[in-house]
């Protein structure tokens, strides 16, 4: 009796080896994926725009580092007293819009 599910998976390429660049986006899991390839040798940069949940806002981040832009202050709502962005995760938000804009900018540059 088997209690799983056995997978034949076929290569498609090359494998990946310690010191390897990674690039991890998504949800926590992405993050904790992330930390475990950190912690195995790999260079990892994981979810620059802080963690997305849905495959639209993943797209969207996509889309936004392979435009090579910047983002402006147009690119920014007022929530209370915070500037946000809804490309972004919540732990961007600012009271500052200027400041705001450039940890995301610095994000975006990074991703990049």
């Amino acid at each position: 009796m088997r209690f799983r599910t056995e997978v034949d998976i076929e290569p498609i390429g090359g494998r990946i080896e310690p010191g390897d660049t990674i690039f991890s986006i998504g949800s926590c899991f992405a993050e904790n994926m992330a930390v475990r390839l950190r912690d195995g040798g790999f260079d990892v940069t994981s979810n620059p725009f802080g963690v997305l949940y849905n495959p639209t806002s993943v797209c969207l981040a996509f889309g936004l580092i392979r435009s090579g832009g910047r983002l402006g202050r147009d690119s920014l709502v007022r929530n209370g007293d915070l500037w946000c962005s809804p490309r972004f995760h919540g732990s961007f938000s600012g009271p500052d819009p200027q400041e705001t804009l450039d940890r995301m900018n610095s994000a975006l540059d990074s991703a990049r």
